[in-house]
């Protein structure tokens, strides 16, 4: 030990030679340099102006959050959601406030021990007086470093509030025996604190290495050096090193846990396999124990300085990552696993498949072998009526140009995304396309500060049309149109104000309730309809204070000065339903495609909120190139844990359980226990429009591509991998993923017609049809999934090559080129794949469409295909009754379907005087040679059908002479 410290006192005084050649004194006693001690600026901190200098600064830099924060609490209390809000805020505080001060004592008694050792250990008469008041920068510096910790901490409030609230799960892990409670609750806070405490360690080890070199650089300087000047400094680093060593051998510790739910390192599993599990697992378990070797290792520095176990066993650790899990895991891949892989890796791709079919909910899949294919016939017409008379004719994604033009009726009145549901008409189940007519402010003709504020307010009115119906001119049928709300069927809507929406921007506030002023509600004719705000939605501006508040949070100043604002007025922000939803419960996730309801003559808007994760053991990610699945890429759990509801009219925000078995969301109504309610609390007539979600089958029937296959064997030579099939989308070539759809029809062997949503399904590398997917949404059924398999014997037509079939059609292609001449384009809608019995009907939609600006796509003709055949007629009807080989008349007494442009469906009137109706035939004569000349091949077909009208009514009438 001795020659230990005579060696690093002679490092010492060899530096502080070659960094200080001025003569040195010979001895202590000699007298002093004249150079004068290092003098530091601390008395401001004693200033009592410095310190009310930080205290206006905090509270000017806090100002914005104070008033965010009442705000908030405002509108929480008013949506009936304050419980939550202040379960959020409090945990945030305590996890910030206990971090704060773990940190801070961790940092002040590091400080203060260093700073006793150093003041005992170093030649305190060299010390200058003002060198003291350091302390209190120290102090400060400390202070700064607890605050950025316990801000890092505070982000993980609802880890800790699922960590003590967690709920047990009976899914354990093969390798570990763990509970998926352990890796959902546990694990994430295990490596968050160890994250937390190590740089916290790093900081207390720089600050005490700094203390004992500032207080040792005057006695070094002078050239005065001591044993003791260095020992304090040892036993602290020795402490603060084994402290962090301890760390780093609980981060090894609980990287084993990792290997279950990791797959980068292993093609074949996802999760642990052979190699991790008996070697990687054993190395990191190897590089804990060698960890905490070096912690007692540095220990054994306290009594006395002896590097030499220290050495060692850092060596024996480096060498253990390095060489043992950097090599030796490398080897055995190659040279034990790779030659012998199905029998090594065989038991960890079993736990791949059932655990991976587990957090994706597809191991419940039914399983069901679909028969021999055979081509539609008549009676599988006649034995599928409901299939057909829903028949989706309608393309979604063209649909809101015809809503456009045809609904809008104003400029600043727009349409988003067409939602598809089904409602009960006539005693029938009926499946339709609607969509909000929302406002758009941006087109608005004066975008004045009172018309953006409190004059357009609010959006008004849905459009609803059937998916099979459509005009004589190609436009769609409505069940529900116009302003006020005109509805043809029993659906009536009370409040068509939409205040909240799917198109709203969320920046976007208004002030309501104002009866002396009103605000507008709908255009009628020349004039405006005005309305003053009757619910519930919004907060109260209040008194000065609370207006004040408002006014700067937004900062909207005009609001402050604005007669027509007063206490009563109903302040509305947080509007865009996505954004609203988010603000309440941001630890949820959300489908991207909210979807409109009627329901008891309220317009709601129903959201899928979801619960995931990353680290289900043994269970492969999600990675998809589609856009709508953006938020859940990299995810291996997923559960559609609630239905939320949207009022369109007061903002009313309600949460449903819809998935009791799934631990997160069971955790989180403990948290919360006022957020969620049950699904048997949610109305008859809102009940009867939840669907299962587009997203979470789309992630499950992706997952099924490859998952479907149970047996190792099988799975381990992708012998049975499936793919999504394309189709053809606009222009012959142009092709995309088939999406899932929604239909409705009766399940092979199933009596009850239903509402499903299915995806078919190809062979890899190959475009037949092999299985086709469908989940329930009905009743009891509700969220059940079958899989139903075609015979592998049998090469069934898939949807890319139904549309080469199309293509390949002399008619077909023959008309197609016709109308894509001149200024006219001929779009291909979707592809609708529907079994009938044993057979499959292929059905899509023909539409034209100018190319001119402001031109609406028109539903042309129908294309209908099975077994090989293909037709197009100008009806569905007609269509079908060729594949089948039978005349229309004969299929409407089996099905009866309707034709096109029945009367409630804005057919042109004709005439019953014959000079009028001759006057019209040549009139849409000339218009259609017109149209040829022009190429407009739209206004030519349209043209066209009126001459049609005009001749048969022609023909009648002289008949009847």
């Amino acid at each position: 030990m001795a020659n230990n410290e005579d060696d690093i006192r002679e490092i010492f005084r060899r530096a502080f030679e070659q960094s200080n050649p001025s003569p040195r004194p010979d001895s202590p006693d000699e007298p002093p340099s004249d150079r004068p001690p290092m003098q530091l600026p601390t008395g401001f901190l004693r200033s009592r102006s410095f310190w009310l200098v930080v205290i206006f600064l905090i509270l000017f830099t806090s100002f914005n959050r104070i008033i965010t924060t009442y705000t908030d609490w405002r509108w929480f209390q008013m949506i009936g959601y304050d419980s939550v809000w202040m379960t959020r805020l409090v945990s945030q505080l305590i996890t910030f406030a206990v971090f704060f001060v773990l940190a801070l004592a961790t940092l002040l008694l590091n400080l203060r021990v260093a700073l006793r050792g150093a003041e005992q250990s170093s030649a305190s008469t060299f010390l200058p007086a003002q060198f003291r008041g350091f302390r209190w920068f120290l102090r400060l510096v400390a202070g700064f470093f607890a605050f950025t910790l316990a801000s890092a901490a505070a982000t993980t409030w609802d880890d800790w509030l699922l960590f003590f609230n967690r709920t047990a799960s009976e899914v354990v892990d093969p390798i570990f025996g763990r509970s998926l409670s352990f890796y959902f609750f546990e694990l994430p806070i295990y490596n968050f604190l160890r994250g937390w405490l190590l740089p916290l360690t790093f900081f207390s080890a720089v600050a005490v290495v700094a203390i004992y070199a500032i207080h040792n650089v005057e006695p070094l300087r002078r050239g005065i050096w001591r044993p003791q000047m260095i020992a304090p400094l040892r036993r602290h680093i020795a402490v603060l090193g084994a402290a962090f060593a301890l760390l780093m051998a609980v981060g090894h510790y609980l990287t084993r846990f990792g290997l279950v739910y990791d797959s980068s390192g292993n093609d074949l599993v996802a999760g642990a396999g052979y190699t991790d599990v008996n070697i990687s697992a054993r190395i990191y378990l190897l590089s804990a124990t060698l960890m905490v070797l070096i912690a007692v290792a540095l220990l054994l520095n306290i009594p006395r300085f002896n590097l030499r176990p220290l050495i060692a066993t850092v060596a024996l650790w480096l060498i253990s990552v390095i060489v043992l899990n950097g090599i030796i895991p490398a080897i055995v891949e190659q040279y034990v696993v790779q030659p012998n892989q199905l029998s090594r890796e065989g038991d960890y791709l079993a736990h791949n498949i059932d655990y991976t079919r587990r957090a994706y909910g597809i191991d419940d899949v039914e399983q069901r072998e679909f028969g021999t294919v055979t081509q539609v016939s008549a009676e599988d017409l006649a034995q599928n009526e409901a299939a057909l008379k829903n028949m989706r004719l309608w393309d979604y994604r063209l649909l809101p140009q015809n809503y456009e033009q045809l609904q809008s009726l104003r400029t600043y009145y727009e349409f988003g995304d067409v939602d598809i549901d089904r409602y009960m008409i006539d005693g029938e189940q009926r499946q339709v396309m609607l969509s909000a007519r929302e406002l758009d402010k941006s087109a608005l003709p004066n975008n004045s500060w009172e018309n953006l504020r409190l004059e357009f307010t609010h959006g008004y009115g849905i459009v609803m049309n059937p998916v099979d119906r459509f005009t004589r001119d190609g436009q769609p049928e409505f069940f529900i149109s116009d302003i006020p709300p005109v509805t043809t069927v029993d659906i009536p809507i009370d409040r068509p104000e939409i205040y909240y929406g799917e198109r709203i921007a969320s920046d976007d506030i208004v002030y309501v309730g104002n009866p002396e002023r009103g605000e507008f509600s709908y255009p009628s004719g020349a004039t405006n309809v005005r309305t003053v705000y009757e619910g519930a939605g919004g907060v109260p501006v209040g008194g000065f204070f609370n207006k004040m508040a408002f006014v700067i949070r937004f900062g909207d100043w005009n609001a402050l000065f604005n007669n027509d604002i007063t206490p009563d007025t109903r302040l509305m922000f947080h509007r865009q339903i996505l954004e609203r939803i988010e603000t309440i419960s941001p630890f949820l996730e959300y489908d991207v495609d909210p979807y409109l309801v009627v329901a008891d003559g309220r317009l709601l808007w129903m959201v899928d909120a979801y619960t995931t994760n990353t680290r289900y053991p043994y269970a492969d990610r999600f990675f998809s190139n589609q856009p709508e699945d953006r938020n859940f890429q990299g995810i291996n759990y997923i559960r559609n844990a609630a239905k939320i509801t949207v009022d369109a009219y007061d903002g009313t925000v309600t949460y449903y359980l819809a998935d009791e078995s799934d631990p997160l969301v069971q955790s989180y109504a403990a948290v919360f226990p006022d957020l969620f309610r049950p699904m048997s609390d949610m109305p008859e007539a809102t009940r009867a429009h939840i669907r299962f979600p587009e997203t979470l089958f789309r992630i499950q029937a992706h997952m099924y591509l490859e998952y479907h296959m149970t047996d190792v064997n099988v799975f381990f030579n992708q012998e049975d991998l499936w793919e999504i099939p394309l189709e053809t989308f606009q222009d012959a070539g142009a092709t995309e993923l088939l999406e899932p759809y929604y239909v409705i029809f009766n399940l092979p062997g199933e009596e009850m017609t239903e509402y499903l949503l299915i995806q078919p399904y190809t062979p890899s590398n190959k475009s037949n049809m092999v299985a086709w997917m469908a989940a329930r949404n009905d009743g009891e059924h509700y969220g059940e999934l079958v899989a139903y398999v075609l015979p592998k014997q049998q090469v069934v037509d898939g949807p890319i090559q139904v549309e080469a079939q199309i293509e390949q059609d002399p008619e077909i292609s023959q008309q197609l080129s016709l109308w894509n001449e001149g200024s006219s384009e001929a779009i291909r809608g979707n592809l609708i794949v529907i079994p009938l019995n044993n057979s499959f009907l292929y059905v899509e939609p023909l539409y034209l469409r100018s190319s001119g600006g402001g031109s609406r796509p028109e539903l042309k003709r129908i294309i209908a295909a099975s077994g090989g055949d293909v037709v197009m007629e100008d009806t569905l009807a007609e269509a079908l009754a060729q594949l089948v080989n039978i005349s229309a008349a004969d299929l409407g007494n089996i099905v009866p379907l309707p034709e096109d442009g029945d009367d409630d469906g804005g057919t042109v009137e004709v005439s019953d005087d014959l000079q009028t109706v001759i006057d019209s035939a040549n009139a849409n004569f000339e218009a259609a040679q017109t149209a040829q000349r022009e190429g407009d091949w739209a206004a030519y077909g349209a043209a066209l059908d009126r001459l049609e009208q005009d001749l048969n009514q022609l023909e009648l009438l002289i008949g009847n002479q």
